[in-house]
């Protein structure tokens, strides 16, 4: 566990805040609709972070069609190169 100070639990409170309503305005809701709707905008968060999660998905995939063979490639290579030495 972190020893925070109380300043510094407020400081991250208040940036967390500002990220999350930041979030939440990107989706058009105000405080009002999360207020009398609370339902619909769980969803219309779970939405947010499910498009959010596709888009991350396609492009681990597409780095990882070049990056995992060549850290194969490399690895293998530095396995053979020890392996000589000894």
């Amino acid at each position: 566990m972190s020893n925070s100070t109380p300043v510094m639990t407020v400081i991250k409170l208040i940036v967390i805040s500002l990220v999350v309503g930041y979030i939440i305005s990107v989706l058009d809701i105000t405080p009002e609709d999360v207020l009398n709707n609370f339902g619909e905008t769980v969803h219309s968060l779970y939405k947010f972070g499910a498009r959010a999660v596709e888009w991350a998905a396609d492009y681990v995939v597409l780095g990882a069609i070049i990056v995992i063979p060549i850290w194969g490639i490399a690895t293998l290579l530095n396995y053979l190169s020890n392996k000589k030495k000894s």
